[in-house]
């Protein structure tokens, strides 16, 4: 690794799986690039893994997307990796005060207004068609709460889906959370799949490291590293 730059590289701050990214695309289309990560021995933020008696412990996330965007860019820049595909259908349960509930699959249930019958089942009463018809970017400035309050009158099936949503997005705030970013990443889920990676995500930060470097991406590791190069511009 190297850590000589001048004024007319492009400057990647942070060595993630989008810094990574960046710098692997910004360098394969012929530009000078230089990542600066602040670790001066691990890169890949949240998506390191960690291994303990040989298992695998994801710091970040857990599932790859497998419809979003992030895998056709993996492909592009030749990242391989391999994994399991979660089983499908009928395997979901929540249990609320004593009872079992099945969760549906495909996640259209979340997009209506619904409740639980005596028999713990879901009932549809449509507010929108499916998942697939909700336009996410008209409710990106609707909080999970704004949304569950206005459009679902059953506090169990609210809490259900307020579940299912951090399962999903490991985020826990719906009073601040976006439901236009929650729903679209059930869709995606329920669209395409997920997939958990052979490896951990770690494979993703070797692969996306290496194709960087690959592609004459330069990275300087460790704070001060930084620090002296940022006072040059």
């Amino acid at each position: 690794m190297t850590s000589e730059v001048d004024s007319s590289n492009i400057l990647v701050i942070g060595g993630g799986l989008a810094g990574l990214t960046t710098a692997a695309l910004l360098a394969r289309s012929g530009r000078e690039v230089t990542l600066f990560e602040q670790s001066s021995n691990e890169i890949g933020g949240r998506a390191r893994t960690s291994q303990f008696d040989g298992f695998y412990f994801n710091q970040g996330a857990h599932a790859l997307y497998l419809s979003d965007l992030g895998s056709t860019v993996l492909q592009d820049l030749g990242v391989a990796y391999t994994g399991g595909v979660p089983p499908g259908k009928g395997d979901s349960y929540l249990i609320i005060q004593g009872r079992r509930h099945q969760v549906p699959s495909n996640y259209s249930w979340v997009s209506s207004r619904k409740s639980l019958d005596n028999s713990g089942k879901i009932e549809d009463n449509s507010f929108f068609e499916s998942l697939a018809g909700i336009d996410f970017s008209q409710l990106e400035g609707v909080t999970v709460q704004e949304w569950l309050d206005k459009n679902i009158q059953d506090k169990n099936l609210a809490e259900i889906i307020k579940t299912i949503v951090r399962l999903n997005t490991y985020s826990n705030d719906p009073d601040i959370q976006s439901i236009g970013s929650a729903l679209k990443q059930l869709y995606l889920a329920s669209s395409g799949g997920t997939m958990y990676l052979d490896g951990g995500w770690q494979t993703l930060v070797d692969g996306l490291l290496a194709a960087a470097k690959n592609a004459k991406a330069r990275i300087v590791m460790g704070e001060k590293n930084y620090k002296a190069k940022k006072k040059r511009f």
